[in-house]
């Protein structure tokens, strides 16, 4: 999955607050369910903030692997921690883990 764009993370941002505003103002008025908030908008907004979660995620992901590659983990022993075998690892995050600089 490609990254999201500066511009795509900030739209998503900002989608996301004004919706969380919305939401806040109706249920402090506790009124039914104003039109603005119809199932399908409600849907793409969670749809949009999945993928932001799973961007910054993965960012975590790669970083994670590359600290754990510069302190001495092989690929072996990051695919036992991830649940995946020496050659997803490698695949994953190639010239990261220790054996690779062997």
């Amino acid at each position: 999955m490609a990254a999201l764009t500066k511009a795509q993370h900030d739209l998503v941002q900002d989608e996301l607050a004004q919706m969380t505003v919305r939401i806040a103002q109706w249920m402090m008025a506790g009124e039914d369910s104003p039109d603005w908030m119809d199932e399908h908008r409600v849907r793409l907004a969670v749809l949009a903030a999945t993928v932001f979660l799973e961007e910054q995620v993965a960012d975590q992901q790669r970083e994670a692997a590359h600290r754990a590659g510069a302190a001495g983990a092989t690929y072996v022993q990051m695919g036992t921690a991830c649940g995946i075998s020496r050659q997803a690892a490698r695949k994953r995050w190639p010239d990261v883990a220790a054996a690779s600089r062997k």
